[in-house]
């Protein structure tokens, strides 16, 4: 156990601490370090962590060949997901820099690497979003057209969270182009301009879709949430009425009717709508969602009366 005594002193000089000060921290006498770094005597293995979490390392790096101080527990961790971006390195990680950050309050540069942290675990969620999305649109094209045309949609959405909202609609266009007698071609590019927020131009494109498939109920729900951007609420109202009609037991016409009369200032028939809502989320099982609208609803009906 030679290399664990070297590295407790060797760690304890690192951090320009004296034998009485590492004592200190540690709740143990002078004596009992010195002895420790001479090798006389060893740490119980019940006090290795709390002499890895003080040294900033981590127990196995006590006994490694070279072990290199951190700032703190947190900074060792953060190399270690850094060299592997695990998930479970980063919820290590993860709960160490908020226990410091909480408690400790730690420094600026813990402040950063945190972030560092985040921006790494982003990268790694983007990378598998998109890997299983494209598994499942592979494996669901031919075999699952609304869960193909629905993971389409969600890479889309992350697509424009990423940047890339002007090139997944040049993407969509050039698919609309190749094939337009394909209805999901069409709503893909309706979607793809409503996440660039080029508004008019898809409500003009939905426009024509509907010429073409008239019974396409996603189109007409697009048609709506369009035209609620582009207030025009009266024709969002058909155009959710049309979706009502067509799907009853879907709640997104009422929604997007609710929406428009909260716009227009009729609350009195936004707040009625909510309580319709309510009602069939709970018959669905809902719960929490169906309290949300019985609260909207609540706080509408309020409004229509004063």
């Amino acid at each position: 156990m030679e290399r664990l005594s070297e590295n407790l002193k060797g760690l304890r000089v690192a951090k320009k601490l004296t034998q009485e000060q590492a004592a200190e921290a540690l709740n143990v006498s002078a004596q009992t370090i010195s002895r420790w770094e001479c090798g006389i005597t060893l740490p119980d293995v019940t006090k290795l962590p709390e002499l890895a979490h003080f040294y900033g390392v981590t127990i196995d790096d006590l006994f490694a060949e070279t072990a290199v101080g951190y700032e703190n527990y947190a900074q060792r961790l953060a190399a270690i997901y850094e060299a592997d971006r695990t998930t479970e390195n980063f919820v290590r990680v993860e709960q160490e820099f908020r226990r410091m950050l909480s408690h400790e309050g730690g420094s600026l540069d813990d402040m950063r690497t945190f972030g560092i942290m985040y921006q790494f675990m982003m990268c790694s969620c983007r990378d598998n979003a998109l890997y299983w999305f494209d598994r499942a649109i592979q494996e669901s094209q031919g075999v699952d057209p609304e869960m193909y045309r629905r993971t389409r949609q969600q890479k889309l959405r992350l697509q424009m969270l990423l940047g890339k909202a002007e090139e997944m609609v040049e993407q969509q266009k050039q698919e609309l182009a190749e094939c337009p007698e394909q209805a999901d071609s069409w709503v893909l590019l309706v979607v793809a301009d409503m996440y660039a927020q080029h508004y008019e131009e898809a409500y003009d494109l939905v426009q024509q879709a509907m010429e073409r498939f008239p019974e396409e109920w996603e189109l007409t729900i697009h048609a709506c949430n369009i035209a609620r951007h582009l207030e025009k609420y009266p024709e969002a109202i058909r155009y959710a009425d049309r979706a009502i009609a067509m799907r009853p037991a879907y709640v997104d016409g009422m929604y997007e009717k609710s929406w428009c009369y909260e716009k227009m200032g009729k609350h009195r028939e936004a707040g009625r709508l909510c309580l319709e809502i309510a009602e069939a989320l709970k018959r669905d099982g809902f719960e929490v969602e169906a309290e949300t609208e019985f609260r909207n609803a609540r706080k509408l009906l309020e409004q229509a009366e004063t």
